[in-house]
């Protein structure tokens, strides 16, 4: 089994790289990644961090994620 987490910058920043990054190669890069590697067990999950003003809150972000 393989675990893949991807860390994306999405601060006003890099808006613009990151509509690029998404709309030209995420799809792909994920689907020729699980194609070159056929038959392996493939979790994905993406973590997202950005600057806004305000304190920061760590309570649970509400997910229904539940294991299988």
């Amino acid at each position: 089994m393989v675990d893949l987490v991807i860390s994306v910058d999405s601060s006003v920043s890099m808006r613009l790289e990151l509509d690029r990054l998404l709309k030209e190669n995420i799809n792909t890069a994920l689907n020729d990644l699980v194609v070159a590697a056929s038959g392996t067990d493939f979790r994905f999950g993406v973590v997202s961090y950005e600057d806004y003003n305000g304190s920061f809150d760590s309570t649970p972000c509400g997910s229904n994620y539940s294991r299988q």
